[in-house]
């Protein structure tokens, strides 16, 4: 497969275009270390951590990574601390009485702080100033024109999320570099920011004090994707839902210039998931039917949409509670009965994010490293890339990990041209068809124009003729006919990117791929000067082909060899019947 949009890649330097959800509470820079060495870009979310917590984490990741040179993310929330409102405040602690009052909470020891996600502040400007981190990303919105202006002043490329084409179009307008379509299935919280046109709705006595609670224009991510992707200029990041190497594809197709993924890494053992989480992960990937975990989108556990595992509370009090104070107060008020039952082994009042409509879980993750889950989900693109033909595949097992990942191979160069590496595999395949049935062809004139069209120099011409074929002034004991070729594998071992510039513009383009060819040719041998068969052969032959072709223009786009190894050939012999039976009373 092939990205269509390599501007992330080329301007992060990236392996990879996988970007790891930063995730609050739930990892330290030990995941973002694990993602950048599998290529991708880590991040460490910051609404939670003091600056000097964001400080270590990120001397912790430029040490574990100063041989790769990988760039970095750090992630801001870009919400408006409310006023206070002891009111609201009270009015969801009644909610929450009975609950206190079961799980004998002391109601003296709530505090109105709670766990306060702080936002984007002069404090965390400082930060970026004096860390330089490549990347920076805001969840709801972005900060203040003249703050965002000071970010982007130091060097970072800045990314933000957006729920709605509105809201993408939103982020462009004010200096966004890149968009994350966050579609409805994306575990945690929702990015939204913009109020819904017409004002918040209300139910019985309470108001909804979060206009963002309302979804009548967010959909899934691989609507949402391609929605985005016309209507924007900038690169567009897909995330939800997005765990395994079809989603990936599927981003692909729809024009994402790369992909977000969060969940998939919550049973990495860099992750600090609890216990419990992880418990109700490995059942949601095996669970069935009745049994099945169920996920919502739910404000009750910070006053702002998340979506997560449903408990007891959502159960209880609906998702979408109304009564739920104003982001991120309510979560203050939730605390101590999440302590509570957690010492019970209950996860009633846990916040367990995860995306819905997921196929990604693996429980087999649950003991691996960050680096392995990035690995497993990329090298597993080329098995759902459809072929016509069972065999034989450019990505054979023989070939290296890293090129057997056409994502891999395709982000290290930035061609204007996409090179669709199925399409490769059958030209390669249907190109050794071509070039051996004309050299087994009894027209040696014939043959000898074809190379000549074929291939220069002279050296390359003489590197593809076969031993077994039949050349000019060779004596023969008999014709050759080529009956039958099964191109065995095919498999792809280098590929190399070159390029003109004139005046720091990019003139023109090339690739070239190198294949080892693996090859079974079944032939025919009859008695010189006479008709009829005498004897069947079947060669086993290997050899290897650099194709190379200009790719500056996509409607030129045409492969030639320029390069060869010789033929390779081991014999097997497949004699007439009556050999055959001659060998058999030899060896009686």
């Amino acid at each position: 497969m092939a990205w269509r949009d390599l501007r992330m890649i080329k301007r992060l330097g990236l392996r990879v275009p996988l970007l790891q959800a930063p995730m609050a509470g739930a990892q330290t820079s030990d995941l973002a270390i694990a993602v950048a060495r599998g290529g991708g870009l880590g991040a460490i979310p910051c609404a939670l951590l003091s600056p000097d917590a964001v400080r270590e984490h990120v001397q912790h990741f430029r040490a574990a990574t100063k041989d790769l040179s990988a760039p970095i993310n750090l992630n801001f929330f870009c919400h408006t601390l409310p006023a206070a409102d002891p009111i609201a405040d009270k009015q969801w602690q009644d909610v929450l009485a009975p609950y206190y009052h079961e799980y004998d909470v002391d109601l003296t020891k709530l505090t109105a702080k709670g766990a306060l996600r702080m936002p984007f502040d002069k404090v965390s400007l400082d930060l970026v100033r004096e860390l330089k981190p490549e990347v920076v990303s805001f969840h709801f919105g972005l900060p203040s024109p003249q703050m965002l202006q000071d970010v982007k002043d130091t060097g970072a490329f800045v990314i933000s999320s957006a729920t709605t084409v509105r809201e993408a179009q939103w982020l462009e307008e004010r200096g966004c570099d890149a968009v994350i379509a966050q579609g409805l299935e994306a575990g945690g919280h929702r990015g939204v920011f913009l109020p819904r046109e017409g004002g918040s709705n209300y139910r019985s006595d309470f108001q909804y004090r979060n206009s963002s609670m309302d979804f009548p224009r967010q959909t899934g991510t691989m609507a949402l994707v391609p929605q985005i992707v016309d209507a924007i200029k900038l690169p567009v990041i897909a995330a939800g839902g997005i765990g395994d190497a079809r989603g990936v594809l599927a981003a692909s197709a729809l024009g994402a210039a790369g992909v977000q993924m969060g969940t998939v890494f919550l049973l990495a053992n860099e992750t600090k998931t609890s216990q419990l989480h992880r418990e109700t992960l490995k059942r949601a990937a095996t669970a069935t039917g009745e049994e099945a975990v169920e996920t919502a989108i739910t404000n009750v556990f910070s006053g702002r949409p998340a979506r997560g595992f449903v408990t007891r509370v959502m159960r209880d009090l609906g998702p979408m509670c109304a009564a739920a104070s104003e982001f991120p107060t309510a979560g203050a008020a939730l605390g101590p009965l999440k302590t509570a039952a957690e010492e019970k082994g209950d996860t009633a009042f846990s916040s367990l994010c995860q995306p819905d409509h997921w196929s990604g879980i693996n429980p087999e993750y649950l003991s691996w490293r960050g680096v392995n889950i990035v690995l497993r989900v990329l090298n597993g693109i080329p098995d759902f890339v459809n072929y016509s033909r069972a065999q034989p595949r450019i990505f054979a097992l023989g070939a290296p990990d890293e090129v057997r990942n056409s994502m891999y191979v395709l982000s290290q160069f930035p061609t204007a041209t996409r090179v669709r590496l199925p399409e490769f595999v059958e030209g390669a395949e249907r190109a050794a068809h071509t070039v051996l049935q004309r050299l087994y062809s009894p027209e040696i004139s014939e043959t000898k124009e074809f190379l000549e069209q074929l291939a220069t120099p002279d050296s390359l011409k003489a590197l593809l003729y076969k031993p077994s074929a039949p050349l000019e002034g060779k004596q023969k004991a008999g014709n050759v006919v080529l009956e039958q070729l099964n191109v065995n594998t095919a498999v792809l071992s280098a590929v190399e990117y070159t390029s003109q510039t004139v005046n720091e513009t990019v003139e023109r383009e090339w690739l070239a791929f190198r294949v080892q060819y693996d090859v079974t040719e079944h032939l025919l041998i009859s008695p010189k000067g006479e008709e009829g068969i005498e004897d069947r052969r079947a060669v086993n032959t290997s050899f290897m082909w650099t194709f190379e072709a200009d790719v500056t223009k996509p409607e030129e786009l045409e492969w030639a060899i320029v390069a060869a190894t010789p033929f390779k050939e081991e014999s097997a012999v497949l004699k007439t019947k009556e050999a055959q039976n001659d060998n058999k009373e030899t060896e009686e």
